[in-house]
């Protein structure tokens, strides 16, 4: 039986150093707890995207195809001016069900903002910009995938 690759890759942008994105905000990731399980849309300062299912598969490298790499750009960006919302913190439990996740892995360590996901989806919402960012990117990994047949 082949182990579930979701927990190492997570952990891996988790402890993304600067040996690998030497910048102030390496990186970023939308959590979306759903059905038991989640899915984690992370997005590099160095323009790697992927999205891993907890359940297993996802799509890793999509950040080689423009319409990723300009949502992941966005997704940093809409991070970068909202990091305020997040708080420091040493780890990041998976979310619940109904429940969102917005990681920035910074040069100074990890920020979180959890919350309900109906809050983020909210436009009245502080988290709405980020959350808002983080579903494009998972929509143009998806419109990529269709179109690639995956």
């Amino acid at each position: 039986m082949v182990e579930n690759p979701y927990p190492g890759l997570r952990q891996q942008f988790l402890d993304l150093g600067a040996e690998v994105v030497d910048a102030p905000l390496r990186g970023a990731a939308l959590e979306l707890g759903m059905g038991g399980g989640s899915a984690t849309v992370v997005c590099v300062a160095d323009g790697t995207t992927s999205l891993y299912i907890s359940s297993g598969g996802g799509h890793l490298g999509m950040g080689e195809h423009e319409p990723v790499r300009q949502a992941n750009v966005a997704f940093l960006a809409a991070v970068a001016s909202g990091l305020d919302l997040l708080t420091a913190s040493v780890d990041v439990p998976l979310p619940g069900d109904g429940e969102v996740n917005i990681v920035a892995v910074t040069a100074d360590g990890l920020r979180l903002l959890r919350c309900a996901e109906a809050l983020a989806q909210d436009p009245a919402s502080a988290a709405y910009p980020l959350y808002a960012a983080g579903q494009e990117v998972i929509t143009q990994i998806r419109l990529v995938a269709d179109k690639l047949g995956n």
